[in-house]
């Protein structure tokens, strides 16, 4: 099949899928409503060359039988991946570390014993949590440099408890930082935009906490990091 004949069926896909996903009627153009989407603001010059070359191709008479332009392979390729990215909206909870596999402590145990932990797996932060599994805390190296720095103190004492350090754990008590409590079924794409604007404001996005809907009063189903929004 020549690509004029491919791209045209694709995009014929492609529109479908723009249309049913956000339920977009035949009148509203889906090339104006996902350049005003965040999640598709990088990719705005590409899907106005796409429908550009489809509107070149079905609304432009062919020349001796043969379509007046043949897209590239590349282009092509371009409709598959922008059709794909509506279709697949991962959720948060696709991509979260799953609570059964998450390193937590709770207000009682030893943060010398969660530090070395941190320090074996290379984690950057961990959750602190109830018996319910409900996140009460976030500790961060940030967490104990504050208290170090805080109380003059040198050198951590063996019976320092995650109680004693309950002023420096608290989400929202570190400025600078973002932490988040999103509901299970939030979009990856939202979560990005959100990361993105904190750190036009300066702020750094550390970790979201995954509960059914989004309440610090459930229990926790799982976090989001950096690096699994990077994956």
């Amino acid at each position: 099949m020549p690509n004029a004949e491919e791209f045209i069926e694709k995009y014929k896909e492609f529109e479908s899928a723009v249309r049913t996903t956000y339920r977009l009627s035949n009148e509203e153009s889906i090339r104006n409503f996902l350049c005003q989407q965040p999640e598709f603001s990088r990719y705005q010059a590409e899907i106005v060359c796409c429908q550009e070359t489809r509107n070149l191709l079905q609304h432009q008479p062919m020349i001796q039988g043969e379509y007046p332009v043949e897209p590239s392979g590349k282009l092509v390729e371009m409709l598959d991946f922008l059709t794909a990215r509506v279709l697949d909206r991962k959720t948060c909870i696709d991509v979260c570390v799953k609570a059964n596999n998450v390193f937590s402590v709770k207000l009682q145990d030893s943060v010398k014993g969660a530090m070395a932990t941190m320090r074996a797996k290379h984690y950057s932060c961990i959750p602190v949590v109830d018996d319910e599994r409900r996140v009460i805390g976030i500790f961060s190296e940030g967490s104990i440099f504050d208290y170090l720095a805080d109380e003059g103190i040198v050198e951590l004492s063996d019976t320092l408890s995650f109680e004693d350090l309950k002023a420096y754990i608290d989400p929202d008590g570190r400025e600078g930082v973002l932490n988040l409590f999103l509901p299970h079924n939030y979009l990856v794409d939202k979560l990005v935009n959100r990361i993105e604007s904190a750190a036009n404001a300066t702020k750094r996005f550390q970790v979201a906490i995954i509960t059914n809907t989004g309440d610090r009063s459930e229990p926790m189903q799982g976090i989001v990091t950096p690096w699994d929004v990077i994956a």
